[in-house]
């Protein structure tokens, strides 16, 4: 078969990475609407188009590619600030807020990207020169090296996608671990603690849903450009891409230090594009989604199956034992079994078991909660305690300048 070549395996895995890395960053937006704010964000498939059709109208005028992309993340922060509007301060529930945002920046998309047309107010497609983009900068580097012109827009794609990516996990990492971002996983955590604790939640959450569709709308110009071609189909499926690399991510690593979570999410997403690619070579791209929305269900369903299984595995070892029990004699070991009345006992058991069996089980739950509580109330403290040493020292120092 022509796809076992050794240049087609490297094709095959340098274009799952390269994907990977681009939208990797939109996968970090995802997981901090839907895990950090849990908050369902439907609009990301009109953010992210949003953000390929801004890059590539200014760069079709002439402007440089990386001013090009910060008038997309612009713009898709204001897209964040007007489903987070729509929700906190109108009250519509946040599926609709989102849907809401992704219906209307559908009509959005066509119009930015007519501005180009001269005979039609709304374009559907727009094509980005390979030379004009941000990733043509290592190009001819890699050109004077020997590579193929191929070759090099890939490797110099997969070197500026990565220093990109690189600061947007260390800016996240380090703004979470800041007195508004701990707000912010506070308000995520729960609400009602936040609120009761003086954070303002409804501000907490326009800020962190900026920030998501920010880095969406910058996934967005990235691939716009990485492509050549815009559409405003660009972000169709994007919401089963994202949830689909945060699953694989937490199936692989689980739930630790955040550090980790976001280095989990870019190795998620380049998982989900080698399987993408799989499915592309061995043309089963057409059930490519529901293939995805299978391995979404399975993978959260999973929990429930453990705890499913171990029940049912719990309840029926005491019947066996009972049923048949090793009874040792001093001239030889062998099996027998219960009499009946002994079988009716253990029948008689069965329930008060499985009445033991679910108290621990809701006993755990409840442990859990608890334990949520008492990290969102360390989190509110700890924002507390930065606050009254940050008023402490301002009025000492006010204190002296009145006394000298």
């Amino acid at each position: 078969m022509q796809f076992v070549t050794l240049i087609n395996v490297v094709n095959f895995f340098s274009a799952s990475i390269k994907l990977g890395l681009i939208i990797s960053i939109m996968v970090i937006g995802v997981h901090i609407s839907y895990r950090i704010l849990n908050a369902a964000d439907l609009g990301i498939e009109g953010i992210f188009p949003l953000g390929g059709c801004i890059c590539a109208v200014l760069i079709s005028f002439g402007v440089p590619s990386i001013i090009a992309i910060f008038a997309s993340i612009l713009c898709g922060a204001l897209g964040g600030f007007i489903t987070a509007i729509l929700h906190t301060k109108l009250k519509i529930p946040m599926i609709l807020s989102g849907i809401i945002t992704l219906t209307g920046f559908y009509s959005i998309n066509l119009a930015i990207l007519g501005i180009t047309s001269k005979t039609s107010l709304t374009l559907a497609s727009l094509t980005i020169k390979p030379q004009k983009s941000i990733f043509f900068g290592f190009v001819n580097m890699f050109n004077n090296l020997g590579f193929k012109q191929v070759n090099s827009l890939t490797l110099s794609t997969m070197i500026i996608s990565l220093v990109i990516l690189a600061i947007v996990i260390i800016g996240i990492y380090f703004f979470f671990g800041t007195e508004l971002g701990m707000a912010i996983r506070a308000t995520g955590d729960n609400p009602q603690m936040a609120k009761a604790q003086g954070i303002n939640t409804d501000t907490m959450i326009i800020i962190g849903l900026i920030i998501s569709n920010a880095l969406i709308a910058l996934a967005g110009a990235l691939f716009a450009q990485n492509s050549g071609t815009v559409t405003v189909q660009n972000g169709k499926g994007m919401i089963v891409v994202g949830l689909a690399s945060i699953i694989i991510a937490e199936a692989i690593f689980g739930r630790r230090s955040y550090k980790l979570q976001l280095i989990s999410l870019v190795v998620g997403a380049i998982i989900y594009y080698l399987l993408r690619q799989l499915a592309i070579t061995l043309n089963l791209a057409d059930f490519l989604d529901l293939a995805s929305a299978i391995i979404i269900t399975i993978i959260l369903a999973l929990p429930l199956i453990k705890n499913a299984l171990a029940r049912k595995k719990n309840i029926k070892k005491p019947h066996k034992e009972l049923v048949q029990t090793p009874v040792k004699n001093a001239k030889s070991v062998r099996k027998e079994t219960v009499r009946p009345k002994t079988l009716a006992k253990a029948n008689d058991v069965l329930p008060q078991i499985m009445e033991a069996e679910k108290s621990l089980l809701q006993e755990k739950e409840n442990i859990k909660a608890k334990k949520r509580i008492l990290v969102s109330q360390y989190r509110v403290n700890y924002i507390h305690r930065k606050i009254h040493l940050t008023r402490s020292a301002s009025t000492a120092t006010y204190q002296k300048r009145r006394i000298s």
